[in-house]
């Protein structure tokens, strides 16, 4: 649906669920309602 760039950025991204990192990881089923996050590497200095 979001093509390629997308694709890539999930490659090196972290997933949340909720405001947290699922437990259950990839094998994590949503419910109607539940808010994703795809949070992207950052760097900082």
């Amino acid at each position: 649906m979001y093509g390629a760039p997308f694709r890539d950025v999930l490659g090196t991204a972290r997933v949340w669920v909720n405001g947290d990192e699922p437990d259950r990881g990839d094998d994590t089923e949503l419910q109607d309602g539940d808010e994703v996050a795809v949070l992207p590497p950052v760097s900082g200095g």
